[in-house]
């Protein structure tokens, strides 16, 4: 009976606090939505084509949860940003505080047609921890010419 009250707070620690298991790399869609905090999504409102331009989208943390990985995927005038989070709170040595850190994925993307270019950032929202995607635009001008 000893040994299975030893082992209990390490079987309670392998979950998470939604009581799942993590991901096998641990990391997890990022909280862009958290109860009444704004989505943060920062793009240019227009951009030349064919010139690379910077997506910035925070996340939302607790002091167990880190930056983890963004996936981009472009085509034409559509794009998908993923970000990432990466929960530590399985770590038993680690200190995880409760308090809120805003967690920065920035990407850069490169569309060359011009147009309306739709940017949909995939994500999660708390308290509910459903997916959550929220769709931006930027106005794709077309390239100048080259002056001589």
């Amino acid at each position: 009976m000893r040994r299975l009250l030893l082992l209990l707070p390490f079987a309670l620690a392998a979950c998470r606090a939604d009581g799942t298991l993590p991901s096998p790399s641990g990391q997890r869609p990022g909280t862009i939505l958290y109860y009444a905090d704004p989505v943060r999504i920062t793009a240019p409102a227009s951009w030349p084509a064919g010139q690379p331009f910077q997506v910035t989208v925070v996340t939302y943390a607790n002091g167990c949860v880190t930056r983890g990985d963004t996936q981009v995927d472009v085509r034409g005038l559509s794009a998908d940003i993923k970000v990432f989070d990466r929960d530590d709170d399985l770590n038993p040595a680690a200190l995880c505080l409760a308090s809120l850190h805003e967690l920065s994925h920035q990407t850069t993307l490169l569309v060359s047609s011009p147009g309306t270019a739709k940017i949909r950032v995939h994500g999660r929202s708390e308290p509910d921890n459903k997916p959550h995607t929220v769709t931006v635009t930027v106005q794709i001008d077309a390239a100048p010419f080259p002056t001589g």
